[in-house]
């Protein structure tokens, strides 16, 4: 009943976060967004009937756009700057399977990615800018295929 894998998940993404600036004129929208998720773990998990509970653990990357926008004329400090960040992931989940092929599931992963700084200068002005997004909670519902490779 016990089940041990590796898996590899891509997926792409379109959650940010927005700042204004306190500071100056105060007209500086920064805006922290993330572009994609790239994921490998190992899972090990326990199977019953036709459910399987499973933990994992790995590793990800980030695509991390930070970007400023300058709203107010002289737009001295626009710009943006990608980058990819890494860290550790953990995670788990459930999965009820209706078909030895066709599965249903409901997955919850933690990344720690770590931090770094961006550089979004234009115009006239720069901005050095550290992003701390380091925190990401994904809750994904999972719809699985398997295919019958092994006669």
């Amino acid at each position: 009943p016990w089940v041990f894998g590796v898996e590899a998940l891509f997926d792409l993404s379109s959650v940010q976060a927005q700042h204004k600036s306190s500071f100056g004129a105060a007209d500086d929208q920064f805006t922290t967004a993330f572009r994609s998720f790239l994921m490998a773990t190992g899972r090990a998990g326990y199977a019953w009937n036709n459910w399987l509970t499973y933990v994992k653990g790995g590793y990800a990357l980030a695509q991390v756009r930070a970007s400023v926008d300058d709203s107010v004329a002289p737009t001295t400090g626009s710009g943006s700057d990608t980058q990819w960040r890494s860290g550790p992931t953990v995670g788990g989940g459930f999965e009820y399977a209706f078909t030895p092929q066709l599965s249903l599931g409901i997955e919850y992963d933690y990344i720690r990615l770590d931090s770094g700084s961006y550089q979004l200068g234009g115009g006239a002005g720069s901005y050095a800018w550290n992003v701390s997004a380091r925190d990401v909670h994904l809750l994904m519902a999972k719809f699985n295929y398997r295919f019958d490779l092994v006669r």
